[in-house]
């Protein structure tokens, strides 16, 4: 198995690519071997005086970078980029995944039309697991595709419950439809519509769907797979990733704020029962062991990474893409895919 990680993304590259690549090599079964795409010069000189095994690791040179914030059009014309390098290994069959912490508009354009959208797909959903009380959930889109019609929305949940069953491991994923109610009635034209075409799915038993879930539902854990268009996904994602450190800035500001002779009070408070659950909290909702996100209706296993990702996060994100190889994703998707939707 080779997992191709491209060594020129995110918003600390090549040091956190290759740190969480090397972390990978050591950590996770040694069943896959890396290449990096990127500048050669640049890359051998972060590799350089680090202990790693080195017939597992490949450099593959690409000339040139896409910045994070570089419009979609400039990224196609990049033809020797470190993403399209990577995308071409995995087009070519020389590597079976591609990991980018890079421009995600970039990825997902590039993605598309290097290696096409599979059968029945008119859209294709970046899918993220998220930590719930019940354990992992998968929300897609979350960016992807900003305006979805009904049609793709269903193909978003059948994408998602392949993807929560053969990768989280979740037997009859319980599949959602993100709403503002529990009512079928609730939401907007597109949403409504949605709707009817998966209860036409579960009748069929194609689909375990469960209803509408409210946005107070998804950390609750009450589906395992929750669908969304990109642009209400993007928010959720951006709330979730939020939420933790503003917890942490708001003790740390009610403690500042606190008279002198208080303030040893609040901070022997903190030290001794909110650390530990703050703590606590953080292990429980620590998204970066997830690290990737799948995207999932293209030819091809490409996972996307945050621009902000950590080592960790790479290492999840390698993680990920073994597991989605090992499974199969791609191909149980096109298979069931045309089968499915006939509507």
């Amino acid at each position: 198995m080779i997992i191709t990680v491209d060594a020129m993304g995110g918003d600390r590259y090549p040091d956190v690519p290759i740190a969480g690549a090397l972390l990978a090599l050591r950590e996770l079964p040694q069943d896959f071997s890396l290449h990096l795409t990127g500048d050669e010069g640049v890359i051998k000189q972060e590799l350089q005086g680090k202990s790693y095994p080195e017939q597992r690791l490949t450099i593959v040179h690409a000339s040139e970078t896409i910045s994070m914030d570089e419009k979609v059009e400039s990224a196609k014309r990049k033809r020797n980029s470190s993403i399209m390098v990577g995308l071409n290994e995995l087009k070519l069959g020389t590597s079976q995944t591609f990991i980018s912490a890079g421009n995600t508009a970039a990825v997902m354009a590039l993605s598309a039309i290097t290696l096409r959208l599979l059968p029945g797909i008119e859209r294709p959903a970046i899918a993220v697991t998220m930590p719930t009380e019940q354990g992992p959930c998968l929300v897609l889109d979350v960016g992807a595709s900003v305006d979805c019609t009904p049609k793709q929305l269903v193909a978003f949940g059948i994408m998602g419950e392949i993807y929560a069953q053969d990768v989280l491991g979740i037997q009859n994923p319980k599949v959602a439809l993100l709403s503002i109610g529990e009512e079928p009635t609730k939401g907007n034209d597109t949403t409504r519509k949605a709707h009817e075409l998966f209860l036409q799915l579960k009748q069929g038993s194609v689909l375990n769907f469960i209803g509408n879930v409210e946005g107070s539902d998804v950390f609750a854990g009450k589906a395992d797979v929750i669908v969304t268009d990109g642009f209400t996904g993007n928010i959720i994602l951006k709330v979730a990733e939020s939420l933790l450190p503003s917890l942490n800035n708001i003790i740390k500001k009610i403690i500042h704020e606190c008279r002198v002779d208080q303030k040893i009070f609040a901070l022997m408070a903190k030290s001794i029962f909110l650390g530990p659950t703050i703590g606590s909290l953080k292990r429980t909702f620590d998204v970066e062991k997830y690290g990737g996100a799948q995207l999932l209706g293209v030819n091809g296993t490409v996972i996307i990474a945050h621009g902000k990702s950590t080592p960790k996060a790479i290492l999840g994100a390698i993680s990920a893409a073994r597991l989605a190889i090992q499974a199969n994703v791609t191909k149980r998707i096109s298979e069931k895919l045309p089968t499915s939707i006939v509507l």
